[in-house]
């Protein structure tokens, strides 16, 4: 990952989004673009070969979201990481699945440089995250937690309340 310092930029830093388009599983609660995961990966090279269209551009922060880019082997990001100029200190968050991801991947990503997990929890309730079709593992959000390799968010895309109302507006209050 190339670092550069403010002195050294002809233009203002700006942020990036990289975009993912794949999922394991399409929730219905989802808006953004995506499909189904296809037996091949998104090549790195396609967002390389844009990044690359703008060699004197710094960047301060990425955001690696979709779909779901932890699914990709953990040198798909590193390799994306390294196509571009980062500001010092810049924020590089990755946007992940708890299924998708454990100890030995959190670590590869930071040393790629990324610093903050953006994770897909939605609930830490396993009955809630049923209702949501989520097979999401409450226990490895908790030890991913625990682990704090680097900054966490929590992708809480709806409120527990709501997904009672919307719950019991279909089939009755929840017990």
């Amino acid at each position: 990952m190339s670092v550069v310092t403010k002195a050294a930029s002809k233009l203002e830093p700006i942020s990036l989004y990289i975009h993912h388009p794949h999922c394991y599983k399409l929730c219905t609660y989802c808006a953004f673009p995506k499909s189904l995961r296809k037996a091949q990966t998104v090549p790195s090279d396609i967002y390389i070969s844009n990044l690359k269209h703008y060699p004197e551009r710094v960047y301060e922060s990425v955001y690696f979201g979709g779909g779901t880019p932890s699914l990709e082997h953990h040198t798909w990001a590193e390799d994306i990481l390294k196509a571009a100029k980062w500001k010092e200190g810049a924020e590089i968050t990755m946007e992940a699945n708890p299924r998708d991801i454990n100890l030995e991947k959190l670590q590869k990503w930071k040393q790629a440089g990324i610093n903050r997990i953006s994770l897909g929890v939605q609930t830490f309730s396993e009955r809630l995250a049923r209702i949501l079709g989520r097979d999401t593992n409450i226990d490895v959000s908790n030890r991913l937690y625990d682990a704090r390799l680097c900054s966490l968010t929590f992708d809480r895309l709806l409120d527990a309340q709501l997904i009672r109302w919307v719950q019991s507006s279909k089939t009755g209050p929840l017990t």
